[in-house]
């Protein structure tokens, strides 16, 4: 019995070295179904609430508010307290009052001095005459203490054409700049139509970074002098990062300050990007890992990979 019993126990103690020594399993390479289950649980915080086609949600600290914004123009908001019980959203805008022949809502933010300025900011497409084709703008509005747009007050920073991925989430940073994700412009195929995504003469596919509070020449708004490409002879100098197909939600960290992005793949890869100044994403050479476009000149930065 002894002797079957040290048979028994030497085993098990190989085992349990080797499961301290081998490399912790922190992603997954199966393929197919199952996939393990995500390291998080989706909880519905008000089951009774329900929106048609979401696209942006913002935080308004200063009136612990959310306002989640519809792509056909609504904004609704809602207590930022997510334990509280609201009988519903409350109808905050519609930009179908303020903007003629918009097409879709894109992206809400709200000046990081508002409490006093009351000022908006609204990223959305309206309709032309063109088939498949729509133009883009930037405006400012300037809301009342009752929450009425102010007539009169709409200030349009960005007028441009599309025809296909428009990026959509317009952020402040920590520095106090308003950074717009611009997507390529184009339809999914093919790839990068204009082949912009390396060029640094168009905003398309792009990380734009103005200063609104400030004006210059000819311009409604003021391009940062440390913004990466200001001097470069063709470049347009609003722009902070190049290379991204459909940059759709930007997130930055609340401790460290660095900007996260969400972009639409092709049809391989989804990326996320941790952007950093003057930072080359690959669009449309690369699509993620995988070569797209060949034969096409880079920029002038060199490529950097996704972090996942």
């Amino acid at each position: 019995m002894p002797g079957k019993l040290l048979i028994l126990l030497f085993p098990l103690a190989c085992v349990a070295s080797w499961a301290q020594e081998r490399e912790a399993w922190t992603s997954s390479n199966i393929h197919g179904s199952p996939e393990p289950p995500p390291p998080y649980i989706a909880e519905t915080v008000w089951p009774h609430i329900s929106f048609d086609d979401p696209l942006d949600m913002t935080l308004l600290r200063s009136e612990e508010k959310l306002f989640i914004t519809e792509r056909d123009g609504k904004v609704w908001s809602l207590p930022a307290d997510l334990q509280s019980r609201p009988d519903g959203a409350d109808l905050m805008l519609d930009a179908n009052e303020m903007i003629p022949d918009l097409l879709r809502l894109l992206g809400l933010e709200f000046h990081p001095d508002f409490e006093n300025n009351r000022r908006l900011y609204l990223y959305y497409a309206i309709n032309t005459t063109t088939n498949n084709r729509f133009e883009l703008e930037l405006s400012e509005f300037t809301m009342d203490a009752d929450w009425r747009t102010v007539p009169g007050s709409q200030k349009v920073f960005l007028h441009f054409p599309g025809n296909g991925h428009t990026g959509g989430d317009i952020q402040f940073g920590p520095d106090g700049m308003l950074y717009i994700p611009i997507g390529d412009l184009t339809p999914p195929s093919p790839p990068d139509g204009n082949l912009s995504g390396q060029n640094l003469g168009d905003i398309a596919s792009t990380i734009l970074r103005i200063d609104i509070n400030r004006k210059d020449p000819g311009l409604p708004y003021a391009i940062p002098k440390d913004n990466p490409f200001v001097n470069l002879e063709g470049a347009r100098p609003e722009i902070w990062a190049y290379g991204l197909r459909n940059p759709w939600k930007l997130s930055f960290h609340p401790e460290s300050g660095d900007l996260w992005v969400g972009d639409v793949g092709w049809e391989m890869w989804e990326m996320v990007h941790r952007v950093e100044k003057g930072g080359n994403y690959g669009w449309s050479t690369m699509e993620g890992p995988m070569p797209t476009n060949n034969g096409q000149d880079n920029g002038p930065s060199p490529i950097s990979p996704p972090t996942a």
